[in-house]
C-alpha cells in the first residue's frame, strides 16, 4: 500500500490497489505508468474552458475595483440557477471528479479511526 501511495503521489496517476497483481514485473508496471502518463487528455469541455476564462478574468481584477460590488451576488445567482437545472441541492457542491470516499478515508485514517469505521460498518450503520 505504501508503494502504491508513493506511486500515486509521485506520478499523479490513480494507481489501483491491484496494480502489482495486474502488472507483476517492474517492466510491466513501468510500461503501464508510462502509458497512463503519456495518454493524451481528452478535449476540454467548452463550458469548463469558459469557466477557466472567467476565473482568470476575476483573478485579474484588483480588490476594491469600482463597479464590482454585485459580482459575487451575480455569481451566487448563477450557481443557484445551475443547481436548480442540474438537481444539485443548494448549499452543496458536487465533488470535482470521481471520488472514492472510502479509499480517501482509509488511506489517511489513524488506527483508532479505522477501528471506529469498522465498528460503524463503514458508515452504513
Amino acid at each position: 500500500m505504501r508503494f502504491r501511495n508513493a506511486l500515486c503521489e509521485a506520478t499523479g496517476v490513480a494507481v489501483p490497489p491491484t496494480a502489482v497483481f495486474d502488472h507483476p514485473t517492474p517492466d510491466e508496471l513501468a510500461a503501464h505508468l508510462d502509458a497512463e502518463l503519456s495518454a493524451a487528455p481528452g478535449p476540454p469541455s467548452p463550458l469548463l474552458a469558459e469557466l477557466d476564462r472567467l476565473a482568470a478574468l476575476l483573478a485579474a481584477v484588483p480588490p476594491g475595483t469600482a463597479g464590482t460590488e454585485g459580482v459575487g451576488r451575480r455569481l451566487d445567482e448563477l450557481l443557484r440557477g445551475w443547481d436548480r437545472r442540474t438537481g444539485t441541492p443548494e448549499g452543496t457542491a458536487p465533488p470535482p471528479g470521481p471520488v472514492d470516499d472510502t479509499a480517501t478515508v482509509t488511506e489517511t485514517a489513524t488506527a483508532d479511526e479505522l477501528f471506529a469505521l469498522l465498528d460503524n460498518d463503514f458508515g452504513n450503520a
